[in-house]
């Protein structure tokens, strides 16, 4: 822990979160919970400020799978949200297939369902990149189940992503998705 400590006070942020889990599972107490959360959000923060977003993105997707509790942290979720969006953007004006942003957008977005916020924006990024209706499984993520969407379904982008997704063939799974946000924003409008 004191190598860890002597890593965080250097602000060695990639060698800290790489050697996090040398501390064995028995000794990882709050003050190691601390530490991770510490070294996760100031990683983002520093590879955020960097060119390459790409990289920050990739530690947003990956450091909650090393480090589950992160998705406790507040302000690992807010950090995390901000560098996947921006990432996110980056993927779609990069990348011939759109698809493959879509997919690895929505795995991002499912890890913390909680996050409204989050897929709300996400939502109406994919809308300004691709196809109203691809925007749908999103803003499913954003209301379906919760007890106050009023504000989010309210929202145009999001009246607009769910009529161009019902319109869609029955046999496509975006039409029953675009056939659920509209009943969780009360039924047809």
């Amino acid at each position: 822990m004191q190598d860890l400590l002597a890593l965080e006070k250097q602000k060695g942020w990639l060698e800290l979160a790489q050697h996090l889990l040398d501390i064995s599972p028995a000794q990882r107490d709050q003050a190691w919970e601390k530490l991770a959360e510490h070294a996760a959000v100031e990683l983002l923060n520093a590879s955020s400020t960097e060119r390459d977003v790409m990289t920050s993105l990739r530690y947003a997707e990956e450091l909650p799978k090393r480090f589950p509790s992160l998705m406790t942290s507040k302000a690992f979720i807010d950090k995390r949200a901000e560098v996947g969006l921006k990432g996110y953007e980056a993927c779609y004006d990069s990348s011939e297939d759109a698809t493959v942003c879509n997919q690895r957008f929505f795995g991002f977005v499912s890890v913390d369902r909680n996050n409204t916020a989050l897929a709300m924006k996400a939502g109406l990024l994919v809308m300004r990149k691709q196809f109203h209706y691809f925007a749908i499984p999103f803003f499913k993520v954003a209301v379906v189940g919760k007890a106050n969407n009023a504000r989010e379904c309210a929202n145009a982008e999001l009246k607009d992503a769910t009529e161009a997704a019902v319109k869609l063939p029955d046999s496509d799974a975006l039409h029953a998705e675009g056939v659920a946000v509209r009943n969780a924003c009360g039924g047809r409008k």
